[in-house]
């Protein structure tokens, strides 16, 4: 994240410990980020400072607490395009158990960080050589990358190996927690009108 006033620790030291790079101004610090990892009360050097707007990949958008975790998701799954980066969705795993077709809610209300190379809050594919949309729009399968607790993304990590998962979208609207959803069965689901 970016350097804010709260994070700084101003101190005096003595003109011998100085040296030349050193930030001695909040003003030549404030909103970059540090490309490498910073420890408390360490001295720091401009030049592991950069603008926070050139940070573009993907780790710069995965909130703390979460890991970036990617699933293959086919086109009937993906809603055939029009699910996009930042719309809210249900993984639904799909697997055979007992011989039996079955379906199990795995992550819910979860946001979709990206899709194959775009990424939320991003115009551009984050490529050094940008491919053609129309062959992106070609492809048959795609993979959706989540920002998830370590925990689910365990679970989805886990489900991915095991059937086929789709995406379930839900509305903007819909900020409802999770809920606890059992298992369906091909023979419930048959049997069961509406």
């Amino acid at each position: 994240s970016a350097i804010e006033a709260k994070m700084i620790q101003k101190r005096l030291i003595p003109m011998s410990h100085y040296f030349s790079g050193q930030a001695t101004n909040d003003a030549t610090i404030l909103g970059k980020v540090s490309k490498t990892t910073l420890l408390p009360g360490e001295p720091i050097l401009l030049e592991k400072l950069d603008e926070a707007k050139s940070f573009s990949g993907l780790s710069f958008s995965i909130p703390e607490g979460r890991r970036a975790v990617s699933i293959k998701v086919n086109e009937l799954s993906g809603f055939a395009g029009l699910i996009q980066p930042g719309d809210r969705v249900d993984v639904v795993l799909t697997y055979e158990g007992g011989g039996v077709k079955k379906s199990s809610v795995i992550v819910q209300n979860e946001e979709i960080l990206a899709i194959d190379q775009t990424v939320k809050n991003s115009l551009e594919i984050l490529d050094l050589v940008k491919p053609n949309k129309k062959e992106l729009d070609k492809q048959s399968s795609h993979i959706v990358t989540f920002a998830l607790p370590l925990e689910k993304a365990q679970r989805l990590i886990l489900a991915n190996q095991q059937g086929d998962l789709t995406l379930v979208l839900r509305s903007f609207k819909d900020l409802a927690d999770e809920v606890e959803v059992p298992s369906s069965e091909i023979t419930n689901a048959l049997s069961k009108p509406g």
